[in-house]
């Protein structure tokens, strides 16, 4: 059964990604919103972005990437998130990978590859 939780945001949101350990969760959407929940309730992060973020993936509670339009790719560090170079203006729509390497899709066939 599903039930309803609130995300203490009204911006539209379209990526969840929950990173191990439990219970961390996070959620991003429109106009650069991202959203943590610590398995007592959801609360807004700072992105210093406003341009939609259509995905999120973790690697752990303290290393996350999110994707999102005009290129944009966000890496959080457990402190604060910061924007990395894609090298495109493309939208990013998704984003996937393990400790050593992550793929990005998005619009008009785009595929980005990252070894960290």
């Amino acid at each position: 059964e599903w039930s309803r939780m609130h995300s203490g945001v009204s911006e539209n949101l379209f990526g969840v990604m929950a990173a191990a350990p439990a219970p961390d969760v996070f959620a991003v959407g429109d106009q650069g919103a991202i959203v943590y929940y610590d398995g007592v309730a959801w609360a807004a992060m700072e992105s210093g972005v406003q341009e939609t973020l259509n995905d999120v993936w973790a690697v752990s509670a303290v290393e996350l990437f999110a994707v999102g339009d005009a290129g944009v790719i966000l890496h959080y560090d457990g402190v604060e998130w910061t924007k990395r170079n894609s090298g495109t203006l493309r939208s990013l729509r998704h984003i996937w990978g393990n400790s050593r390497v992550m793929y990005v899709t998005g619009d008009m066939g785009t595929i980005l590859r990252s070894e960290e």
